[in-house]
């Protein structure tokens, strides 16, 4: 049985990807909290903020970057960007924004 790591906001549109880093960060100690839309992440992350939130930023109503937005006003986190060639060529052509993994301190 592993030692418990601390808490993990998963939030990801697509079920088999939610389950997928359920399933691999689980095993490992990470209480992981899944959410399927920005909606649900929100309240969950205002509701008991963690210590790591790993967000898909292409979600149908709110996405991944305008979870990033609204989060920017809780003050108990700190936001740290993650890019990819993928994300920067999908970024590139739709947004300014850059993908975002939020920490709590």
């Amino acid at each position: 049985m592993s030692v418990r790591q601390g808490e993990i906001v998963v939030v990801d549109d697509d079920a088999d990807s939610l389950k997928l880093l359920v399933d691999i960060l689980a095993p490992e100690g990470y209480h992981v909290r899944p959410a399927h839309t920005g909606k649900l992440a929100l309240a969950s992350i205002a509701a008991a903020p963690p210590e790591l939130i790993l967000l898909d930023m292409r979600m149908p109503g709110i996405d991944g970057f305008e979870v990033c937005r609204r989060l920017k006003g809780f003050s108990r986190l700190v936001m740290f960007r993650s890019f990819s060639s993928v994300d920067l060529t999908w970024r590139s052509s739709t947004s300014k924004d850059s993908t975002s993994v939020l920490l709590t301190l």
